[in-house]
């Protein structure tokens, strides 16, 4: 990621600050704008997905709207925390899909997880997951999984000058069924 990022860094295009959080998911025209990625799945640099942004052109996959999250949240000063989150799972069809999500603390304290939308508050606590993964649940279940082959999250507790966001190393957790998670929450 990092690599393709000093390629598809742009200066010309600085990641926009945004008033509030609900004023992020209507720039990307609520996942309007996304567009599948090439085999390899690139990360696109914030800075180039503003671009086409700026240009009206969809922008790229999960990872791509994500990554854009957390950067504009950050830059925005709109919240006190913020992760980029992703999950690999199975459906109840035996399908296998991931997904990339925002995870963020708000400046209520609040969890929030977001993808294409309005920023879904994390409601539901488990002891099966560490604390910050409960996002997690709500997520699988919006996406049909039945079971999660692993998941993790890496914080992003700054952008650079570039509007490049600095990622901390992931906390990960394995396999679990949305079953068990369910089962044992509190």
């Amino acid at each position: 990621m990092r690599m393709l990022w000093l390629f598809t860094f742009n200066r010309k295009h600085r990641v926009q600050i945004y008033e509030t959080i609900n004023d992020i998911p209507l720039k990307l025209k609520w996942g309007s704008l996304y567009k599948y990625d090439p085999p390899r799945d690139p990360v696109y640099h914030p800075t180039q997905i503003q671009k086409w942004l700026d240009l009206g052109k969809k922008i790229g996959d999960c990872d791509d709207h994500a990554i854009y999250w957390c950067t504009a949240l950050l830059k925005s000063g709109l919240v006190k925390r913020v992760w980029f989150c992703m999950y690999f799972y199975e459906t109840a069809a035996g399908e296998h899909e991931g997904h990339a999500i925002c995870v963020f603390e708000g400046l209520d304290g609040l969890m929030y997880w977001g993808d294409y939308s309005t920023p879904n508050p994390v409601l539901i606590h488990s002891d099966l997951l560490p604390t910050k993964f409960d996002w997690l649940i709500t997520a699988m279940k919006s996406y049909g999984a039945v079971s999660i082959t692993s998941a993790s999250m890496f914080e992003v507790p700054r952008i650079n000058w570039r509007d490049t966001p600095v990622l901390k190393n992931p906390k990960f957790i394995g396999v679990k069924t949305l079953e068990d998670i369910v089962k044992h929450e509190v």
